[in-house]
């Protein structure tokens, strides 16, 4: 009863994360009229700007109203089209606002109800924004990372904390070491072939896998190369994708992999660690 309860809940309270995330996805990035000392053409609005006013459209600016803001089933009724001028609705608004109810579902059928999922629950969220925005400007977003590893941490202390299970902080300490480390050294060798945005992510990725490897410090450094495998080869599956549609190479968004990884290991940890340690 409890578990259906907290099921039903949350894919409600999901789908409204989900709405928002969209909204954060929209606004946080803006246009630089010229590169920045980095060379990127994009950079980010102050939260204030991107937590304020009502949502309007991208194209006219007409008010957007409550009936057709409700997640999925606007866009469903609306055909994907904006009710005041006609412009195409980004398609990532419905496919986000579904995302996040299901990787909900996805971590509470992984690990059940439990204070552990605090920290994966958080991840969700950032994870889909980070994921989205470097998908369409190529730019993991330091405003977002940073604090959003912070968060998590906190979170992660909490759920240590609730359950009795402090070693899992150390744990993800080794995993974030085992998974950043490796990237940092890559950027080093070769900075023009991935951005720091990436290792930043990959600090973020590695608390969270290490926090689910138990409380082995193997098991966790084991992980963690285990999320940089699978980023790299999900990363390799998006550029033959991106080869086969445009028929030639393109720049392929290294974050939308690392944290579809990370998500991954830390709800499969017990099932990747169990056949081969």
């Amino acid at each position: 009863m409890t578990e259906s309860i907290v099921l039903f809940a949350g894919c409600f309270v999901f789908l409204a994360i989900g709405s928002f995330t969209c909204v954060v996805i929209d606004r946080l990035p803006v246009s630089l009229d010229e590169p920045d000392e980095y060379g990127d053409v994009y950079g980010s609005r102050p939260w204030s700007e991107v937590f304020g006013g009502d949502s309007r459209c991208s194209a006219c600016k007409a008010h957007i109203a409550w009936y057709d803001n409700v997640p999925v089933a606007s866009f469903v009724m609306l055909g994907g089209r904006c009710r005041s001028c006609g412009a195409s609705i980004a398609v990532y608004h419905p496919l986000v606002e579904l995302a996040a109810p299901v990787a909900f579902v996805l971590a509470l059928w992984s690990m059940g109800v439990t204070w552990l999922l605090l920290p994966v629950l958080w991840f969700i969220a950032v994870a889909l924004a980070i994921a989205v925005v470097d998908f369409r400007i190529l730019i993991v977003p330091t405003k977002i990372v940073w604090p959003a590893t912070a968060v998590l941490v906190i979170l992660g202390v909490i759920s240590a904390g609730l359950t009795g299970e402090w070693s899992r902080l150390l744990s993800a300490v080794i995993a974030m070491l085992a998974l950043a480390g490796p990237l940092f050294l890559l950027w080093f060798a070769l900075p023009a072939g991935m951005g720091f945005g990436d290792v930043r992510l990959s600090v973020m990725v590695g608390l969270l896998v290490g926090f689910y490897s138990g409380e082995n410090l193997g098991h966790a450094a084991f992980l963690g190369l285990v999320a940089l495998l699978g980023a790299s080869v999900i990363g390799v599956l998006y550029g033959l994708l991106g080869l086969a549609v445009s028929g030639k190479g393109t720049k392929i968004p290294f974050g939308p992999a690392l944290v579809t990884s990370g998500f991954a290991c830390a709800l499969l940890a017990p099932q990747i660690l169990d056949p081969w340690l």
